[in-house]
C-alpha cells in the first residue's frame, strides 16, 4: 500500500470511528435544552451539563453567563437526583410541565 492511500484509509476509519463518540458527547439526540431528560441530563459530563443548560437558558429567552449556568446546572443536578424521575425533561423545574 503506498503511503499516501495508507494514510487516507487511517484517516477514513479514524473519522468513522469518532463520529459515534462525537453524536454522543450531548447524548444520543444532540443537546435538546429543556427537553433533555434528566436520565440523559446525568449521563453528561459537566461540559455537555454546561451546553445543555446554556441551550435551555437561551430557549427561556435569557442570554446566561457563567454563573447563571452554574447555578442552574446544580440546581438541575439536585432536582434530577431527588424528585424527578428520568423520563421527566429538565424544564419540568419550572413546576408548569
Amino acid at each position: 500500500m503506498k503511503p499516501l492511500t495508507r494514510s487516507l484509509a487511517v484517516m477514513c476509519v479514524t473519522v468513522a470511528m469518532s463520529a459515534p463518540l462525537a453524536a454522543c458527547a450531548n447524548g444520543i439526540l444532540g443537546n435538546r435544552g429543556g427537553d433533555t431528560t434528566c436520565g440523559d441530563f446525568l449521563t453528561q459530563d459537566e461540559s455537555a451539563q454546561r451546553d445543555t443548560i446554556r441551550t435551555y437558558l437561551q430557549e427561556k429567552g435569557d442570554d446566561p453567563v457563567n454563573l447563571q449556568i452554574d447555578t442552574t446546572r446544580i440546581v438541575v443536578l439536585g432536582f434530577c437526583r431527588t424528585i424527578a424521575r428520568d423520563g421527566d425533561p429538565i424544564r419540568r423545574i419550572e413546576g408548569n410541565n
